[in-house]
């Protein structure tokens, strides 16, 4: 199941995974395109290098912290 905030619906809104309608494996990281029931295209952009690019942009992020959980595993 994925969440997206979907603009044309105004709210969050709970997609299945039958909504999905790409999943790309790029050196920019993992790029998911869902389709909310409204027809509204949403791109996610994921996995370690997404969470690297974001570190980077965050300055006040510094470059040893953690991603955070990946695939719902809780973090320790």
């Amino acid at each position: 199941m994925f969440v997206i905030d979907c603009p044309a619906h105004r709210s969050r809104v709970l997609l299945s995974e039958r909504r999905v309608r790409s999943l790309r494996n790029t050196d920019a990281g993992v790029l998911l395109d869902l389709e909310c029931y409204c027809g509204h295209v949403e791109r996610i952009r994921t996995g370690r290098a997404a969470a690297a690019l974001a570190r980077d942009d965050d300055p006040e992020r510094t470059s040893s912290g953690s991603p955070g959980p990946a695939c719902g595993r809780p973090s320790r």
